[in-house]
């Protein structure tokens, strides 16, 4: 009889132990295994969630770079509309008090490495101090004017007028740009009246550098 029961137990556990191998540990295998694949998954979901997020900051910079990009083609016109800054910097020594004594737009040049042309404006002006700072805060801002205006180089003297007031005499070189060449090289640049004071301008024949009197701007 004893026997017997230590057979039953004896043949019980190896019921459990097969049971185990052949149902349980495959089971929790799988259970493991699915659990890995979660889990995996759950990572992958992440980082596609990541990417998704960085593509849609790309989109949204790309967005933001076109309309700077539209605006900035919007600043550079695609004629180089000489007679038209010419006015604009005109009316802007007025409104400042500033005295324009020459003023020489060059042809357009074309900038290596780019389709964009550079158009390099000598001017010479007399003025007070303040004046000046408002001349130059006036034209780089396209408020004044709705193109990009660059200012380059400064070179300045001062002296006492009649009244003993400090003047300043400075020549600017300020750059301009266009997006097309509509004038040959040494093709003279026609230029209007300007309303400035002290200023007046004519048709220069491209040919001559000097600075002519008061009353005659020439180009070239």
């Amino acid at each position: 009889m004893r026997r017997l029961v230590m057979l039953g137990i004896l043949g019980a556990l190896l019921l459990a132990v097969a049971w185990w191998f052949f149902f349980i540990s495959p089971r929790n295998n799988r259970i493991a295994e699915e659990q890995r694949k979660l889990e995996a998954a759950q990572t992958e979901m992440l980082r596609l969630q990541s990417d998704l997020e960085t593509l849609q900051g790309i989109d949204d910079a790309a967005v933001e770079f076109q309309a700077a990009i539209a605006k900035l083609e919007d600043l550079i016109p695609e004629n180089p509309e000489l007679a038209d800054l010419v006015d604009e910097l005109d009316e802007i020594a007025a409104i400042s008090g500033v005295d324009v004594q020459s003023m020489s737009p060059a042809v357009p040049m074309l900038i290596t490495g780019s389709e964009l042309r550079r158009i390099t404006i000598t001017m010479s002006i007399d003025a007070d101090y303040y004046s000046i700072i408002d001349f130059l805060s006036r034209i780089v801002d396209t408020d004044n004017i709705d193109r990009l205006i660059r200012v380059d180089g400064l070179a300045l003297s001062s002296y006492q007028d009649e009244l003993g007031a400090t003047r300043l005499s400075v020549s600017i070189t300020i750059q301009a740009f266009t997006r097309s060449d509509l004038l040959s090289v040494g093709e003279p640049i026609p230029l209007d009246g300007g309303t400035g004071p002290g200023d007046g301008t004519g048709p220069g024949d491209g040919t001559d550098d000097t600075t002519p009197e008061a009353g005659d701007q020439e180009a070239t």
